[in-house]
């Protein structure tokens, strides 16, 4: 009895010194709820629960259901993104993640933002708030990334009680394919497929009452979910974006491009900041605004798209949807100052724009009227060529306005940047030319004989979407009309290639199709040539991104700009092949002889005259 006396208090004072320790281990598990999605489509809501136990630095995961790799990989980039973050090493702990959901199995990386930020409330202790849902790829840079099915997530967020929903910043404005009826005449009905884009901010608020928000690192995850704080909707270039315009990892190929990324990512940025600040301090009625908003909320996406492709060294598509961010930033400018005018001077404000981007185009055209003599030079011809079917697309696009204001004011902003566009590369092909050219005249038969073939291809191809194949095939005529043959041939080259892509994509289903491009990318051959290796990139880039937003779409013209890359590697090889150009220049070695020996026999003429002339003169004359 003694003894059992004398073990008591010992027993209390083991629980006691222990229970601190008790209560920190309970503390340390966290559940949230995360969307995803079942195989036929439906949001559902599933439970992951977070638990922080000492240990060796592992990260553990229950079986039940099975988890697949990709969100195997998404939660020990989770885990190290919580560490850097909270600045708590957790390589003395373990860190248990248990998926509860009715399903055998749950795979992908859409639920890593979530889990990210359930482990930084774990280990910090900070409580989660539970009226806030989130879908979001984690990335090793600490950025959410994009993710598929968001407006059915959105449904299965907003039905749990959710008020706010996070999504990836790029994703504001998701493609999403619709039926159209048309009725092309009595008795008739022809069912479409179109491409629209959804803004889910407004889909959120008008279909289920829920706020969405955009986000662009774990920070903003954290400061809404933990810190109770909303964030700006303003673009704050450089430290906000993330994005540095120093040394990119690039080829030597490539980085004359880097000049036009960085400065249409700065234009870009300025423009967002000067349109949103504008738009604050002026009066615009609803209607006028939501028009404006979404030209903005489109050139926020486009720029974070552009971060996303710079960071990634695709110069390409950082300069492609910088230039986009700019069409659309540019657009809401205009239509802010001539909303904000009375009707004459509204007209007046109109017509000045028409003007001055019709003086602009007429000046660029002088300033690049030698295009044509370096389009045949063999190591810039690339380059000038690019500038010519860009010259011929603002030319294009300015002669083919729209009827209403906001259209005439896209024209002008796309026209702007086409000619922006061709006079940098103009310079640079001047940069970059060899003074070695070959014979252009003999691309004359290829234009002619690819151009035919192409248009009769595209007379039976029913895409007459912008920039489909009649595009390229209009520009490759307009290109033909002004002897400009390597961009006629090559503008030809880009429809049947739009086209077969297209039917292409017909042919394989969705894992053999993004199994096929991985395979094909990564063994192409670019052949020194620019714009092979420019779109290769992009299509890698595509291919990324599809996957991660799961759309059939960004698959589509991965494809493409796999088999425009193939095509123009094809061309490198072609120039390689053709002769120099015959030289007009008097003393060139193939006029040399000519001239020489029709030199001397003047001469011999010459002196054999005067030697006449000198025996006549020399005979005694008859008396």
């Amino acid at each position: 009895m003694e003894m059992r006396m004398r073990l008591l208090p010992i027993t209390l004072i083991i629980f006691i010194i222990m229970a601190p320790s008790v209560v920190s281990d309970s503390e340390n598990i966290v559940s949230i709820m995360a969307p995803a999605v079942t195989p036929d489509g439906f949001g559902v809501l599933t439970e992951i629960e977070i638990e922080v136990i000492p240990g060796r630095g592992r990260v553990l995961l229950n079986t039940e259901p099975f988890v697949g790799l990709q969100t195997q990989n998404s939660e020990k980039i989770a885990a190290d993104i919580a560490s850097k973050y909270t600045g708590i090493d957790h390589s003395d702990k373990d860190i248990i993640v248990t998926f509860r959901v009715n399903a055998s199995s749950i795979d992908g990386p859409s639920a890593g933002a979530a889990i990210t930020t359930a482990i930084i409330s774990a280990m910090s202790g900070t409580e989660m708030r539970d009226d806030v849902g989130i879908s979001g790829t984690i990335e090793p840079d600490g950025s959410v990334g994009p993710v598929g099915s968001l407006p059915s997530k959105i449904e299965a967020s907003a039905n749990s009680g959710h008020t706010i929903f996070l999504i990836p910043s790029e994703q504001e404005f998701i493609p999403v394919i619709v039926e159209v009826e048309e009725h092309p005449s009595p008795g008739w009905t022809i069912m479409r497929t179109e491409t629209i884009y959804l803004n889910l901010i407004e889909y959120g608020e008008e279909s289920f009452g829920i706020e969405i928000l955009p986000v662009r690192t774990i920070s903003d995850v954290i400061d809404i979910m933990l810190n109770g704080k909303l964030p700006s909707t303003a673009v704050d270039f450089g430290g906000d974006l993330g994005i540095v315009l120093g040394e990119l990892n690039i080829s030597e190929t490539s980085k004359p491009l880097k000049g036009l990324a960085d400065e249409t990512i700065r234009e870009a940025a300025e423009l967002i900041k000067d349109v949103e600040g504008r738009l604050v301090s002026t009066n615009l009625s609803s209607a006028q605004s939501s028009v404006v908003i979404s030209h903005i909320d489109s050139a926020i996406s486009e720029l974070s798209i552009s971060k996303n492709a710079y960071t990634s060294n695709v110069l390409y598509g950082a300069a492609n949807h910088a230039f986009r961010s700019v069409i659309n930033a540019r657009i809401a400018l205009d239509l802010i100052k001539y909303t904000s005018l009375d009707v004459d001077s509204s007209l007046s404000y109109l017509g000045s724009r028409i003007s001055d981007v019709g003086r602009k185009l007429d000046a660029v055209k002088i300033d690049l009227e030698n295009l044509n003599h370096y389009a045949s030079d063999r190591v810039s011809y690339e380059w000038a060529v690019a500038a010519e079917q860009r010259l011929t697309q603002a030319e294009m696009q300015f002669y083919s306005q729209g009827e209403d204001e906001e259209e005439i004011f896209r024209t002008l902003a796309i026209t702007e940047g086409w000619l922006e566009i061709a006079d940098n590369f103009y310079d640079i092909s001047v940069d970059k030319a060899s003074g070695e050219r070959f014979d252009a005249s003999t691309f004359s038969e290829l234009a002619v004989e690819s151009l035919v073939n192409t248009s009769s291809l595209a007379s039976q191809f029913y895409d007459v979407s912008e920039y489909g194949p009649f595009w390229y095939v209009s520009l490759a005529e307009e290109n033909l009309n002004k002897s400009w043959f390597v961009a006629s041939y090559v503008d030809s080259m880009a429809a049947s290639t739009k086209m077969y892509s297209q039917q292409e994509m017909n042919l394989r289903g969705l894992e053999d199709l993004i199994l096929f491009l991985g395979d094909e990318l990564s063994s192409l051959e670019t052949e020194d040539s620019v714009w092979s290796e420019l779109y290769r990139d992009y299509a890698l880039f595509l291919l990324e991104r599809s996957q991660k937003v799961q759309s059939i779409n960004l698959l589509e013209d991965a494809m493409f700009y796999l088999r425009l890359s193939e095509a123009h590697a094809a061309l490198k090889n072609t120039v390689s092949t053709f002769p120099d150009e015959p030289s007009t220049e008097p003393w060139a070695s193939d006029t040399l002889l000519p001239l020489a020996i029709g030199a001397l026999v003047v001469f011999f003429a010459i002196l054999s005259y005067t030697n006449q002339k000198r025996i006549l003169l020399s005979k005694p004359r008859r008396r």
